[in-house]
C-alpha cells in the first residue's frame, strides 16, 4: 500500500501523519520512541537526525534559514558546514527512505504523495524561496510534493474533521486559527461552509526567515536562558554555557508543560511583589527560572501576539470559533494572551486549545495535512500578492523618429484571489519584440498583498526564450501560481513554442520587452 503523508516540518520540532482505516495516524521515530515529536535538527558532524543529534553539535533552526541567499546566510551566523537544504534532505532521507533503520518506507510503507506545511507568514516573502527550496529537496528524494500548504490552514483542516467526529456534527461558520510555534505566530481566519470547504480570508502573521526567531518559541526559551543567567551570575552567557542549558530546557519544559499553569497561580497569590517575582517556574540545573524571568522574557512576545491579532480582526467582525495550535500556543501566558483579546473584543467565540484534546496541541498541523492528501478535506488558499511584467513603448514624434521610451506595467496575476484561478496562465495581450535576444532583460514587479503602495521591480536572469533568432518573432509573457503558491513564468513566441520557469531560477536580464 503506498500512502499520502502530510509533514509539519517545523522550527523545533517535527511531525509526520498518515491515514489509516480513514483516520490520522502519527509516525514515531525511532520505532520504539513514547514521543511523536522529532526535533528538526540534524548534526554538524555525523549527520546524527533528531533526539541523537540533541548530543552532538548541531546546527539550529535550520528551516528558518532555508529561504536565505548564500549572502544572507553569512551575513546572519549560519554556521553550518553546508548549505541548509542539504542538512534538511539528510534530516527527511533518513526519515522516509527504505534504505534506512525505522524510516517511514521500512516500517510503514511505501510513500506516493506529500502535502508540506510551511509558516503563513511565508506567503509574505515575494520570493517564494523556501517553498521551492523545499519543493526541490523533495524531488531529489524522489518524492511527489502535489502541495504546499500554510500550517493554519492545515491546522483549519484538521480541526473540521476533528469537530465532526468528536462532537458527530459539521462546523460551519467563521473560524480563527492561531499557530505558535518555534519560529512563527501565524493568524488565519478562515470561513467553513455547510459541506465542510475551507477557504483562507485572511492572514497575518509574525517571524522572521532571517533567524527562525521572530518572537515565538526559540526567542522565548534563549531570551529566557540569556535573562536568567545575566541575573544570576551578573554577566552574558557565553556560547558554550548556552548550549546544553537550550538543551534540557527543552526536556523540563515537555515534563511541565501541564503544571506550569499551577505554578504561575502560586506566584500570582503570593502577598509581594517581591515574593511573587522570586517564585520558581522551571529549574533546569543549574538555573532556575523565576516568574520575573519568565514574564520579562515573554513580554515582547505578548505584544507582538496583540499586535497580529489587531490586523486580523476588525470590529464588529463575526468569529465563531477560535483554535489554539502549535507547541509553544500551549504556554500558559501564549494562550492566556490571546484569551484575554478575545475577552477585551467581548467575543462570544468558543475556544478550543489543548484542554479540549491534548491532540490539539502538536499534531493538528501534521494530521490535517494529511487530511488534505488524501482528499478527506476540501481547502482553498488566496494567494496574497499581485505579479505582472513591466514593458516599454517607444514613443515617437509626429515625424515617425523614436523620442524615447515609456514604462508600461502589465498585472496578470490579482491578489486576494484563491489559487484556483491561477493554475493556468494568464498571458499578457500584448505581444513584444526584442532588440537583442542574447541580451534579453525581463522585468516584472509585485505589489505586497495588491497593494500598488507597496510595488517592487525586479530584474531577472538566466531566462530563455523560444526561436530567439527567428527574424520578426514576437513574444507574449505569461504567470501562473501552482496549489504550492509557487510564481511560474512562460514565455510563448509567435509560431506557439514556449519556454518555462520558476520565478527563483530568474535573477537578472540586460534587454527590455518593447511594443510599438
Amino acid at each position: 500500500m503506498a500512502y499520502k503523508i502530510g509533514i509539519d516540518f517545523g522550527t523545533t520540532n517535527t511531525v509526520i501523519s498518515y491515514i489509516k482505516d480513514g483516520i490520522p495516524e502519527v509516525f514515531k521515530y525511532p520505532a520504539n520512541d513514547p514521543s511523536y515529536y522529532i526535533p528538526s535538527v540534524v548534526s554538524k558532524d555525523k549527520k546524527y537526525i533528531g533526539v541523537q543529534a540533541w548530543d552532538e553539535i548541531y546546527v539550529s533552526a535550520m528551516k528558518m534559514f532555508l529561504p536565505l541567499s548564500n549572502e544572507e546566510l553569512s551575513q546572519n551566523n549560519w554556521n553550518g558546514e553546508y548549505a541548509p537544504e542539504e542538512y534538511i534532505q539528510t534530516f527527511f532521507e533518513k526519515l522516509l527512505k527504505k534504505e534506512h533503520n525505522d524510516s517511514f518506507e521500512s516500517t510503514i510503507g511505501e510513500i506516493s504523495d506529500i502535502i508540506l506545511c510551511v509558516p503563513q507568514v511565508w506567503s509574505n516573502d515575494v520570493s517564494h524561496l523556501g517553498r521551492e527550496k523545499m519543493k526541490k529537496i523533495f524531488t531529489r528524494l524522489g518524492y511527489n510534493v502535489s502541495r504546499i500548504v500554510s500550517e493554519p490552514i492545515a491546522a483549519a483542516a484538521y480541526f473540521v474533521n476533528w469537530h465532526k467526529v468528536k462532537f458527530q456534527n459539521d462546523f460551519s461558520g467563521n473560524l480563527l486559527v492561531c499557530d505558535m510555534g518555534g519560529g512563527t505566530f501565524d493568524v488565519t481566519l478562515c470561513r467553513v461552509d455547510s459541506s465542510g470547504k475551507i477557504e483562507s480570508i485572511k492572514n497575518e502573521g509574525n517571524g522572521t526567515t532571517i533567524t527562525g526567531k521572530g518572537f515565538a518559541g526559540v526567542y522565548f526559551d534563549e531570551t529566557l536562558i540569556k535573562n536568567s543567567f545575566r541575573r544570576i551570575h551578573n554577566t552574558e552567557i557565553s556560547e558554550d554555557e548556552f548550549m546544553p542549558l537550550y538543551i534540557n530546557l527543552q526536556t523540563i519544559k515537555v515534563r511541565t508543560t501541564t503544571k506550569v499553569k499551577g505554578y504561575f497561580t502560586v506566584a500570582e497569590t503570593q502577598r509581594s511583589q517581591e515574593d511573587r517575582d522570586k517564585t520558581e517556574i522551571y529549574r533546569a540545573h543549574p538555573l532556575v527560572f523565576t516568574y520575573q524571568d519568565v514574564v520579562s522574557s515573554f513580554e515582547k512576545i505578548g505584544d507582538e501576539i496583540g499586535n497580529v491579532l489587531k490586523k486580523v480582526y476588525s470590529p464588529g467582525m463575526n468569529i465563531n470559533a477560535y483554535f489554539l495550535t502549535g507547541g509553544f500556543n500551549q504556554f500558559y501566558l501564549c494562550s492566556k494572551e490571546i484569551i484575554g483579546f478575545f475577552d477585551d473584543i467581548q467575543s462570544e467565540a468558543k475556544k478550543y486549545d489543548a484542554s479540549v484534546d491534548s491532540s490539539i496541541a502538536g499534531k493538528s498541523i501534521s494530521f490535517g495535512a494529511s487530511l488534505i492528501a488524501n482528499g478527506l478535506v476540501n481547502i482553498d488558499e488566496k494567494f496574497p500578492h499581485s505579479f505582472g511584467v513591466i514593458s516599454y513603448r517607444m514613443n515617437r514624434n509626429e515625424h515617425g523618429s523614436i523620442e524615447g521610451l515609456s514604462k508600461e506595467y502589465t498585472r496578470l496575476i490579482e491578489g486576494g484571489k484563491n489559487l484556483n484561478n491561477y493554475l493556468d496562465y494568464s498571458y499578457s495581450k500584448q505581444t513584444y519584440s526584442i532588440a537583442d535576444p542574447k541580451k534579453f532583460k525581463g522585468e516584472f514587479y509585485v505589489d505586497i498583498n495588491g497593494d500598488e503602495s507597496q510595488r517592487l521591480e525586479f530584474t531577472f536572469k538566466n531566462f530563455t526564450i523560444p526561436n530567439p533568432n527567428i527574424p520578426g518573432n514576437k513574444w507574449s509573457v505569461g504567470l501562473k501560481i501552482d496549489l504550492s503558491q509557487i510564481v511560474h513564468v512562460v514565455f510563448k513566441d509567435s509560431h506557439g513554442d514556449i519556454t518555462e520557469h520558476q520565478l527563483n531560477d530568474i535573477l537578472k536580464f540586460q534587454d527590455k520587452l518593447i511594443s510599438e
